[in-house]
């Protein structure tokens, strides 16, 4: 399917019971604890949280690239309509690269110095599309345009040295686009670029997912790049997905603890919190152990009550798009 045709009514990416696993010692350690997700075309889903919270780990099991000796599953995990959890026959290797593509945060460690940028970009298409060279480089040269790569055919014939780090991440996201994938993975990709460089990719992100109507999964810490490029939030935690909803429901009025404790982090500059200096989360993410009974969250959290530990705490609806894991501020309503 074309791209530029995608219907954006239904999800290009839908996940249920994602999981990833390793055994430590006599523990079984949940890095990614069952969760549910959905990617629509032409809008992005971010995905937020502290480092060791999963949120990388999640991408890695999406494509199949978990590292050993982890072991990923999930009830199903369709790409447009396939369920390649049922569809043995079809590994997720087929569609790495073709129907979901990554975008990974260090365009230099994720880029091949020895290589020509052109040679790079034309290989997944050569494979996965079976055309011609010829047909390989004019794609490549119509997206290096399209990212606003100036005199494209000059970079294709270049190596990586050769390009400032912005044109080098640019170059990664039209590679990420050679093959008109369904979804983008972007795991943190403006990292390794200062504020003005990360603004224009961001801005760019926006425009290719208006134009292409790809689905995008952005994977962040940054709540302002979030505010920028997002429609939806999921917030993760030590595996689990602790609050989702729209980006301005969850920015404007958080539900669970931890969200609000991200948010305090965020220097503001709003007359509301005029004086306020942003605050710290105490403590670390802890391991996410599967025999672990009530609230992960509960050592670091200032409303936390002895109910907490009891229970395993469950993902409740609180509004018409929005659902939290907690038992203090959440009030489900009513179906």
């Amino acid at each position: 399917m074309d791209m530029y045709s995608r219907n954006r009514t239904k999800p290009v990416l839908s996940a249920s019971g994602l999981t990833v696993e390793v055994k430590s010692g006599n523990d079984k350690l949940l890095l990614v604890d069952s969760v549910d997700f959905q990617i629509y075309g032409g809008k992005t889903l971010c995905l937020v949280g502290e480092s060791g919270s999963g949120k990388s780990m999640t991408a890695r099991a999406i494509l199949g690239l978990c590292p050993k000796p982890c072991q990923s599953y999930a009830n199903s995990l369709l790409i447009e309509d396939i369920n390649y959890v049922r569809h043995k026959r079809v590994q997720v290797s087929a569609v790495r690269g073709d129907r979901v593509s990554l975008i990974p945060q260090d365009p230099m460690g994720a880029l091949n110095p020895l290589l020509t940028i052109g040679r790079q970009m034309v290989e997944g298409f050569l494979y996965h599309k079976k055309g011609t060279y010829k047909d390989a480089k004019s794609k490549a040269l119509e997206l290096l345009s399209k990212v606003r790569i100036s005199d494209p055919e000059t970079r294709f014939a270049q190596y990586t040295h050769q390009l400032s780090g912005g044109e080098n991440q640019r170059v990664l996201i039209a590679m990420s686009l050679m093959c008109d994938p369904a979804v983008l993975i972007a795991d943190e990709p403006t990292t390794a670029l200062d504020k003005t460089l990360q603004l224009e990719i961001l801005t760019l992100f926006r425009d290719l997912q208006e134009a292409l109507g790809v689905g995008i999964l952005f994977i962040t810490h940054d709540f302002d790049a979030v505010s920028f490029v997002g429609d939806y939030v999921n917030v993760m935690y030590a595996g689990q997905i602790v609050e989702s909803g729209s980006v301005t429901d969850i920015m404007h009025s958080p539900a669970h603890p931890y969200t609000k404790s991200l948010l305090s982090c965020i220097p503001r500059l709003d007359q509301q919190n005029h004086g306020k200096l942003p605050s710290a989360i105490e403590g670390t993410v802890p391991l996410p152990v599967s025999d672990f009974q009530g609230c992960l969250f509960y050592e670091r959290c200032e409303s936390a009550v002895d109910l907490c530990q009891v229970d395993p705490i469950e993902l409740r609806k609180i509004d018409k798009e929005r659902h939290s894991r907690c038992i203090v501020d959440v009030h489900t309503i009513e179906e």
